[in-house]
């Protein structure tokens, strides 16, 4: 197909289904992803290292093996972040979490943060197998491919403890288990 012809034909691709927003459906540029310019720049965004409060990490910060935590967004309920996880985990929209892990790459380096490696947080063979995917994995990979650094596939998820998208009081059992 020469040039021409597939500008054309992509033009009119965009006329019949145009590219949307996915958090307000306004139309997007071609330079965009999956979210607009001003969706973007109301992400909650967590602003660099967290504090982390008395926690069940304070140990493991004080043996040095954790020397920091970082966050890129806030979760908050109902809103932007919230509905991007939900499209990313149950619609299987994967170019979501290629989206959040360039999100991490440009924060990263922003930063002038460096890291050997990013370590994968590994779902249960079985809730892999149901779920046909890894929304960690997808987030880490894309962003140790963005940084140039290897992406650790070595945990094993042993337990396959219940989801913990349940309601407050399930999520408070299951943590206690």
């Amino acid at each position: 197909m020469n040039p021409s012809r597939f500008s054309l034909f992509s033009k009119l691709l965009n006329l019949l289904f145009p590219r949307l927003c996915l958090l307000c459906q306004g139309l997007l540029k071609k330079h965009h992803k999956i979210i607009c310019t001003a969706c973007e720049l109301n992400l909650p965004l967590a602003y660099g290292t967290w504090g982390l409060p008395e926690t069940a990490f304070d140990d493991f910060i004080k043996s040095n093996a954790l020397k920091g935590c970082y966050a890129l967004f806030y979760f908050r309920k109902n809103e932007s972040i919230e509905h991007l996880l939900f499209d990313l985990k149950y619609k299987r929209m994967k170019k979501i979490g290629r989206f959040f892990g360039g999100q991490l790459v440009a924060f990263i380096q922003a930063n002038h943060l460096q890291f050997d490696g990013i370590l994968g947080v590994p779902l249960h063979p079985k809730r892999k197998q149901k779920r046909g995917f890894n929304q960690v994995e997808i987030i880490g990979r894309e962003a140790a491919m963005g940084l140039n650094i290897p992406y650790l596939d070595v945990l094993q998820r042993i337990k396959n403890t219940p989801p913990l998208s349940k309601t407050k009081k399930e999520r408070k059992k299951n943590e206690k288990r």
